[in-house]
């Protein structure tokens, strides 16, 4: 993470959980004496609150965020878009060389079938960010075939 220019000496990690809690996944910090500490550690959490509020203004429609637990039942177009993700993921997968589950979970791909997200946020929400680095562009590639 570079801020203003200069290498930084640190690195946080965000996570948010499926009910919608934010917290530190990771936290690393190189400082030299406690009064760097204390400065990255506020700067870190000036970093944080801003990304926070920046993913909460996605234009998120609550009815479209689905519970864990609830099954996902998908009609038949949806059927062969969670398909055609399967292969995806299974193609991805064995580039990587990782159990497909790895990549996506089958619960995340009925997700992505059944909301088919037309935006960079909603897509975030479903994948998280780092899936969306990783794989963004080519799962909306795919989305944008069965638009």
């Amino acid at each position: 993470m570079e801020i203003d220019g200069k290498p930084s000496k640190l690195g946080v990690e965000l996570k948010q959980t499926i009910k919608g809690f934010w917290y530190v996944g990771s936290l690393k910090v190189n400082a030299d004496d406690a009064q760097e500490l204390e400065s990255l550690l506020l700067m870190v959490s000036k970093k944080a609150s801003e990304h926070v509020q920046r993913l909460n203004s996605l234009d998120k429609e609550p009815d479209k965020i689905l519970d864990k637990k609830e099954e996902i039942i998908l009609n038949q177009d949806e059927q062969k878009l969670f398909q055609n993700l399967r292969e995806l993921r299974f193609l991805l997968a064995k580039k990587e060389g990782v159990p497909p589950y790895i990549i996506f979970h089958d619960s995340v791909l009925k997700r992505l079938a059944k909301e088919k997200p037309q935006n960079t946020g909603d897509l975030i929400i479903i994948i998280g960010e780092k899936r969306f680095e990783k794989y963004g562009a080519i799962i909306n590639e795919l989305l944008g075939k069965f638009g």
